[in-house]
């Protein structure tokens, strides 16, 4: 066996650097020690501040704008591309905020107005559950949705439980 091979038996077997040659030599492997030269990939998620999102929302938009006045297929797609990466950064704040100022008999607080084009984006999505996230977000906002009535008292649970 290479050096490189047995360099890569002991990483992904999580071994001291050269314990696979000791075991074939007839030895016993060394156990790597925690965060012995291995980086740590850190936490799953970082707390974004909400001014930081919406600056990137505005130059999302005005990447997608200039995209489209210039024609540019490949610069089209990369602000969709950009567009579809911030969702999860907007998505989940702007959902618990609409829930928060929900109002009934169809009075709209004005909240949704800040975020009417965020409303305003195509309820279509490659992932349904980014599809459905935003069907609630309309839902919570007062706009008409094409749903099926099952799909509705979903949404009335779902907000029911945020409500508790």
């Amino acid at each position: 066996m290479s050096a490189t091979t047995l360099g890569k038996l002991d990483a992904a077997l999580e071994w001291e650097p050269g314990s696979a040659s000791d075991v074939l030599r007839g030895g016993t492997p060394k156990p790597r020690r925690a965060n012995d030269g291995v980086a740590s990939l850190g936490p799953d998620g970082v707390a974004v501040a909400l001014r930081v999102v919406l600056d990137l929302l505005g130059i999302s938009r005005e990447l997608d704008t200039i995209a489209r006045e210039m024609k540019d297929a490949r610069l089209e797609d990369l602000a969709r591309r950009l567009a579809v990466a911030l969702r999860p950064m907007y998505g989940e704040y702007v959902t618990r905020l609409f829930e928060e100022n929900k109002r009934e008999n169809g009075s709209l607080s004005p909240v949704y107005a800040v975020f009417s084009e965020l409303l305003d984006e195509p309820a279509g999505s490659d992932d349904d559950e980014d599809g459905k996230e935003r069907l609630y977000r309309r839902w919570l906002a007062g706009r008409e949705i094409d749903a099926d009535q099952g799909l509705l008292a979903e949404f009335e649970a779902r907000f029911s439980r945020r409500q508790q």
